[in-house]
């Protein structure tokens, strides 16, 4: 409940207190939330090509997402780019503080619109072609496993870096993130990775399916580990927004991925 409270808009209230250990838990079930918001997009895009074409029924879900986690995500990462827009002077450290203090603006910069911009063009363009496969049932399976990997991708990302800040929940999940609760996180991934494609395994495409979701899972992992180092190196640590920002960006990796190798395919 915690993880839909803090990831989604959706109506979902905890009263009374909550602990610093009971929300990092919530951590652990990041990727069902994503899965919930995977089967909401995927219900959707189902209703939707019914009546319009794969290109309207693409801009629709991605304002949808938008829309179900509040531009969470999307606001993260503005303020990343905005960050990493910053021009370095002088030693690291003073570099490092001109970066989070330009992340604290409320206002957007320029960088920050420009990534936005090129984000929504990029997964509008991947999710159009995704739905135009030949196989929809298996481009509805991928619009569920995109959110659910860009949230794991989360998950690992708390778990492996230190906290860019003092203050913040970002500083508040990376501080109290276990190995139980990373454990967690990956039996959960992987489970529903693998619910995803039973219905698929005695296609013909079993072996493309397969195949894509070991790449995926082995990407995401390897994409999150270089993006902790790298804003480690920008950052002196990571944020809450820097994993909002790590988010939308492995979800054009995912979509990128996917077309990329069912294009191989000839899907």
């Amino acid at each position: 409940m915690l993880a839909i409270q803090f990831l989604t808009i959706l109506p979902m209230k905890i009263r009374g207190d909550v602990s610093t250990g009971q929300l990092a838990a919530s951590v652990a079930f990041f990727p069902l939330v994503g899965a919930l918001q995977g089967l909401l997009l995927a219900g959707a895009a189902t209703v939707l090509m019914e009546i319009l074409s794969s290109e309207l029924t693409s801009g629709l879900v991605i304002a949808l997402s938008v829309l179900i986690n509040g531009g969470l995500h999307i606001d993260g990462l503005s303020d990343t780019f905005d960050g990493l827009a910053v021009k370095p002077s002088g030693s690291r450290a003073d570099a490092i503080k001109k970066r989070l203090a330009v992340m604290k603006d409320s206002a957007a910069g320029a960088i920050g619109v420009t990534a936005i911009v090129i984000l929504v063009m990029l997964k509008y363009l991947l999710i159009a072609n995704l739905l135009a496969m030949e196989w929809f049932y298996v481009a509805l399976s991928f619009i569920v496993i995109v959110p659910v990997l860009s949230r794991w991708a989360m998950v690992i990302a708390l778990k492996r870096s230190m906290p860019a800040s003092d203050t913040g929940l970002g500083n508040i999940f990376i501080k109290n993130i276990d190995q139980k609760i990373m454990l967690s996180a990956n039996l959960i991934t992987f489970g529903i990775c693998i619910f995803v494609m039973i219905p698929h395994l005695a296609a013909e495409y079993a072996g493309w399916v397969i195949s894509m979701m070991i790449i995926l899972v082995s990407f995401v992992y390897v994409f999150s580990i270089v993006s902790v180092k790298f804003l480690d190196a920008k950052f002196g640590g990571l944020t809450g927004d820097h994993a909002g920002a790590l988010c939308e960006v492995s979800e054009i990796i995912i979509l990128l991925l996917v077309s990329i190798w069912s294009g191989l395919y000839i899907l």
